[in-house]
């Protein structure tokens, strides 16, 4: 592993080619974490479920609401949206063309199935 040395950030020493070690978990998350996931699982299953079965019954407005339940249901609450070549803060003064529409090819780092739930809820 000493040959990707020379990549390392010389500013932090971060090497982008090392995996990081994940953070040790304190008792309470490893004790409760379970537990609300198995309370969580069937409100989210009914709930996918049930959204997929109407889908296309649904008006758009009413889709946006349910694509943002499933991001409540599954802890989810805040994500942030960037854009390649907007400054954070200034979307609104951005012209109408820098916004993704209709037709536009969107590139995502897909990171987690929810990234997709994400798309669809922000650009629906």
């Amino acid at each position: 592993m000493e040959k990707f040395s020379q990549f390392r950030d010389r500013g932090s020493g971060i090497s982008p080619f090392m995996p990081s070690p994940a953070p040790e978990s304190s008792l309470p998350s490893r004790l409760f974490g379970p537990l609300i996931f198995l309370l969580r699982l069937p409100f989210f299953l009914l709930y996918t479920i049930s959204y997929f079965l109407l889908l296309p019954l649904l008006p758009s407005p009413l889709r946006k609401l349910l694509l943002w339940g499933i991001f409540a249901l599954t802890g989810t609450w805040w994500s942030d949206l960037q854009l390649d070549g907007v400054k954070r803060g200034s979307l609104s003064q951005q012209p109408p063309t820098r916004i993704p529409r209709a037709g536009t090819v969107i590139a995502a780092n897909f990171t987690s199935p929810l990234d997709a739930v994400y798309l669809a809820a922000v650009w629906d």
